[in-house]
């Protein structure tokens, strides 16, 4: 690890890497005089460990996802009382997913999947009925419904394909857990 860590550092989670296997990303906990934070990071080879920083007014910023070719960290912050996702790239460092997505629908989880182009959007969402939601960001968003006698909060996304086109997860019937395919048709 690298020794610019803050002194009072609790601890460092890795929380997954690129397709590409060329950035990794987690979070770190530590201590200030404003409580505990949690900050994110990213490794690569290119750039070593950087810390993404925090948006103004939040505590933390937990990075929840990166894009195949490892260029585009999305993550989850709290600023405000409010949950405000974020972007991070080397370039641009972190900002609001909101000024590059300005109409993703408010409700839904930190996304799970951004698809390289920054075109292709899937998270989780729970403000209409917990289902798994794919949105475009020129377009209108697909929302997929739980499973038939299923309930929808166990329909998630867990892994998509690079181009956004496809991804699979899991959903509940009555009968028990099921793996899911979710099409871009809405499928």
């Amino acid at each position: 690890l690298p020794s610019d860590l803050p002194p009072e550092t609790e601890g460092v989670w890795t929380q997954g890497i690129s397709n590409n296997g060329e950035l990794v990303y987690g979070h770190l906990q530590y201590n200030s005089s404003e409580g505990t934070i949690l900050e994110g990071f990213v490794w690569t080879g290119e750039l070593g460990f950087v810390r993404v920083g925090l948006l103004p007014g939040s505590k933390s910023s937990v990075c929840k996802a990166v894009s195949p070719d490892g260029l585009t960290v999305i993550g989850q912050t709290g600023v405000n009382s409010q949950t405000v996702w974020f972007s991070w790239r080397a370039q641009q460092g972190i900002q609001r997913f909101d000024r590059e997505f300005p109409n993703f629908p408010d409700g839904a989880t930190p996304p799970v999947h951004v698809s390289n182009d920054n075109r292709s959007v899937w998270a989780n969402t729970w403000s209409n009925g917990s289902s798994v939601l794919r949105w475009d960001n020129h377009g209108e968003p697909i929302s997929y419904r739980d499973l038939p006698g299923g309930n929808s909060d166990f329909l998630k996304v867990n892994t998509v394909s690079p181009d956004g086109n496809l991804a699979f997860g899991h959903g509940k019937t009555e009968t028990g857990f099921r793996a899911v395919s979710f099409l871009p048709s809405g499928d």
